[in-house]
């Protein structure tokens, strides 16, 4: 099975922006990340995630997005970037952007919990999960085999 470490670089902030990254990372190379970005016009924050093609279906977003929830829905970490860029944007509702042909990753929302909203105009299906959706989702993982640690190893 492969180790396979998530990290973080916390909140970044460049050019009146507020950004938080998280990296899969397998023997010191990065396979993977997700940024979560602010969306003050939007009132939300939006994901953006790749991940190198030879881990693609291994469950490496699912990986990244668990720790990028937490740090979100759980910790706040994004609430305190709204608040130190003086924005009264609310952190409870992420939106994540799919190329309307990337029809893997369209099933790794829907998978992952997200919630279709709609098609935009550059291409792209919008999906979203809430911080209530969350916090439903990880209430009855609490009592699946995964919550005990016998799940998500590679």
């Amino acid at each position: 099975m492969e180790e396979i470490k998530i990290v973080s670089s916390g909140v970044v902030y460049e050019y009146g922006r507020a950004s938080l990254v998280v990296d899969a990372r397998k023997d010191d190379k990065r396979i993977g990340y997700m940024r979560a970005n602010l969306n003050i016009p939007g009132k939300c924050v939006e994901l953006d995630t790749a991940v190198i093609p030879e881990y693609r279906g291994k469950g490496v977003v699912g990986q990244i997005l668990d720790d990028m929830l937490l740090r979100i829905f759980v910790k706040g970490e994004m609430n305190e970037a709204a608040e130190k860029l003086g924005c009264s944007l609310a952190t409870d509702r992420i939106v994540l952007n799919v190329n309307s042909e990337n029809i893997a990753g369209r099933k790794s929302a829907k998978k992952l919990g997200f919630i279709k909203t709609e098609a935009d105009s550059h291409n792209s299906v919008e999906y979203e999960m809430t911080k209530e959706q969350y916090m439903r989702k990880e209430g009855k993982k609490a009592a699946s085999p995964e919550a005990n640690g016998e799940g998500m190893k590679f």
